[in-house]
């Protein structure tokens, strides 16, 4: 339990953040920069392997439970998870890895 508590604060949800981007007062940007997040997103997306992908886009954006999916895949729970959290790892460092280029960008 603590474990957990620990990683949710690590992570801002998306929609935090898309809430606080709005509410900022350089709101008039606030519509860009999303479309510009979710592009990224998108793209990076397409990188992961088939199975990633597919699994990936069922939980996020068909908005799928993993027993769901591994019912209409007809795989394992654990399959689900496992290919799952593969993705989000993925997905994770390179966005981390885009954020870092960015800041360096910036600079």
């Amino acid at each position: 339990m603590f474990k957990l508590q620990r990683k949710q604060e690590l992570f801002t949800p998306v929609n935090d953040l898309m809430e606080e981007l709005y509410a900022s007062p350089n709101q008039a940007d606030a519509l860009l920069l999303e479309h510009e997040f979710f592009s990224s997103l998108g793209s990076l997306v397409e990188t992961l392997p088939p199975a990633q992908q597919q699994i990936f886009k069922m939980r996020y954006q068909e908005e799928l439970s993993t027993q769901e999916i591994a019912d209409k895949l007809q795989i394992s729970l654990k399959t689900v998870q496992n290919q799952l959290g593969r993705a989000l790892s993925q997905l994770r460092t390179m966005m981390t890895l885009l954020a870092v280029l960015f800041y360096i960008n910036d600079k």
